[in-house]
């Protein structure tokens, strides 16, 4: 059992920083659904097999306009796997367009919504 212990450590350091992300990212985008939809353009994307607090992450740069001012963004998303981060960002290429919703009040907050891709 002792030759386990290390890896269900590091089991459970990840899963809890996978909760810990996807219940911020929640609370970021919640209450988004009835911001203002624009086109962006996506700068970077780029995936970390295991980001500073221990599960793969993806982040995608992305650049809009509203009401002929610039704003930028970053979307960051956990994942269990690396495989499935960089998959994701990999749907996301330097210069493709992509859905942003901002806030009306603030158009520096901002999100990347997967159902409106």
């Amino acid at each position: 059992m002792a030759g386990w212990l290390p890896h269900l450590i590091r089991l459970a350091i990840l899963l809890v920083t996978y909760i810990f992300k996807s219940v911020a990212r929640l609370l970021r985008v919640r209450g988004s659904g009835d911001w203002p939809l624009t086109r962006g353009t996506v700068a970077t994307s780029r995936c970390e097999p295991e980001a500073a607090l221990g599960c793969p992450a993806s982040w995608i740069v992305y650049s809009f306009i509203v009401n002929g001012k610039w704003f930028s963004g970053m979307d960051e998303r956990a994942f269990i796997f690396h495989r499935s981060a960089k998959t994701y960002a990999g749907q996301f290429l330097r210069g493709h367009s992509l859905a942003v919703r901002y806030k009306p009040a603030d158009p520096w907050v901002s999100v990347v919504c997967d159902n409106d891709q």
